[in-house]
C-alpha cells in the first residue's frame, strides 16, 4: 500500500523509505524537505542529479537556519561520482593505491585513446562510453574480446581491442577512471566489514535520487552501505519503471511513499 504524503509534512521514517514523485513535485524539493526532517540526526549523504543538488544546496544557502548546517560540513551534497570520490581518499589505508595515482574523467579518458592511436575519425569519446558500460558490468577486456570474435563482428572486435590498449595505458600511468574508484569502493564496503561499517558512522543517513543511478556497480555500493547500517531514503519518479525497479532491488522492504505537491 502506497501513502500519499505532501512535500511539506514529509517527515523522516524509521528506517528505508521510497518516494515516488508526481510529475509537478522537483528532486531538489525533496532534498530540502528530507534534509530539513534529518537535522540534528547525523551526517547526511545526497547522491542524485548534479542540477537538483546544487538547486537544494542554493536554496538551503538562503536559508539562515541551514547557515550551521553547511558551515560546519554536515552535508555532503552532489553526484554520486564527487561522494565516491571522496569515500576513495577517505579508505586509503584501506585501499592500496599507487602514489601518484590520478582519477580522470570522461574527456581525459578519450585523449588518453588519443595518445594511444585513436584519432578524431575514431570517434574516442563513443569509445568510451563503451568502455565505461564494459567496467560498469566489472567485464575485463579479454571477456569482451572473446565475445566479439564468437560473433565475429568486427566492429565490436575493434572496441574490445582499443579497451586492452587502454586499460594498459592507464596502467602504465598511474591513472584510474570513474569506474575503477566505485569498483574500489564498492569492493572495500562489500568485502570488509570495518570499513562498511566505518562509513556507515561517517553516513548513517543516505538520500538517493534513484534517477542518478546508472550502473550495477553503483547500485552494488548502495546495497553494500546498508548491509553496513546505512539508513536509504530514495526517490523516483511516479511511471519510470526502469528506475522503480532498481529503488525496488535496492529497497525491496521499504514502504513506499507518494509525494504531492499539495
Amino acid at each position: 500500500m502506497t501513502k500519499s504524503v505532501s512535500i511539506a509534512e514529509m517527515e523522516l521514517p524509521d528506517g528505508e523509505a521510497v518516494y515516488l514523485l508526481d510529475s509537478q513535485v522537483p528532486a531538489s524539493a525533496v532534498m530540502i524537505s528530507m534534509i530539513g526532517a534529518l537535522r540534528g540526526r547525523g551526517t547526511l549523504a545526497i547522491f542524485g542529479d548534479a542540477r537538483e543538488s546544487v538547486a537544494a544546496k542554493t536554496s538551503l544557502e538562503g536559508d539562515p537556519s541551514f547557515e550551521g548546517l553547511l558551515t560546519d560540513g554536515w552535508i555532503v551534497a552532489g553526484t554520486l561520482s564527487s561522494v565516491v570520490i571522496h569515500l576513495l581518499f577517505m579508505l586509503t589505508r584501506h585501499i592500496a593505491l599507487p602514489e601518484d595515482v590520478e582519477i580522470i574523467g570522461p574527456e581525459d579518458q578519450a585523449l588518453v585513446l588519443e595518445t594511444i592511436g585513436a584519432s578524431q575519425t575514431d570517434r574516442p569519446r563513443a569509445i568510451v562510453d563503451f568502455i565505461n558500460r564494459w567496467k560498469s558490468a566489472r567485464l575485463d577486456p579479454e571477456v569482451v574480446r572473446a565475445a566479439a570474435e564468437r560473433v565475429k563482428n568486427d566492429v565490436a572486435i575493434e572496441l574490445a581491442q582499443w579497451f586492452e590498449k587502454y586499460q594498459a595505458e592507464m596502467s602504465v600511468l598511474d591513472l584510474l577512471d570513474y569506474q575503477d574508484v566505485i569498483a574500489l569502493v564498492s569492493d572495500a564496503i562489500t568485502t570488509l566489514p570495518v570499513v562498511g561499517a566505518e562509513v556507515a558512522r561517517l553516513y548513517p543517513h543516505i538520500l538517493v535520487d534513484v534517477n542518478g543511478i546508472s550502473s550495477p556497480t553503483e547500485a552494488r555500493l548502495l546495497k553494500g552501505l546498508i548491509a553496513s547500517g546505512s539508513t536509504m531514503l530514495a526517490f523516483t519518479s511516479i511511471g519510470d519503471s526502469r528506475h522503480s525497479e532498481v529503488t525496488r532491488d535496492l529497497l525491496p522492504s521499504a514502504p513506499l511513499y507518494r509525494a504531492t505537491v499539495a
